[in-house]
C-alpha cells in the first residue's frame, strides 16, 4: 500500500472515529443535563451533578485527543500528496 492510500486511509478513519466519538460526547452531556435538572428538582444533591461531569469531561478530553489525530493524519495526507500544509 502506498503512503497516499495509507494516509488517506487513516484520515477516513479518524473521521469514522470522530464522529462516533462526538456522539458519547453528546450522551454523556445528556447525562449531565439530566441531572442538572433533578438537582433543580430537588431530587438530587449537587454532588451528584458533579459526578455527572466527570465522564462527560473524561469523554471531552478524549474527543480533544482524537481531532489532533485527526490533524495529524490531515497533515500526512497532504504531505503524501506533495503539497504543503496551509492553514
Amino acid at each position: 500500500m502506498n503512503d497516499v492510500a495509507r494516509a488517506a486511509s487513516q484520515v477516513e478513519t479518524m473521521a469514522e472515529k470522530n464522529q462516533h466519538q462526538r456522539q458519547i460526547e453528546h450522551d454523556a452531556q445528556r447525562v449531565v443535563g439530566l441531572a442538572q435538572a433533578r438537582f433543580n428538582a430537588g431530587i438530587i444533591a449537587g454532588s451528584r451533578v458533579s459526578q455527572a461531569k466527570i465522564p462527560a469531561l473524561r469523554e471531552h478530553c478524549n474527543g480533544l485527543i482524537l481531532q489532533g489525530q485527526w490533524l495529524d493524519a490531515s497533515i500526512q495526507l497532504t504531505s503524501a500528496l506533495g503539497g504543503g500544509y496551509h492553514l
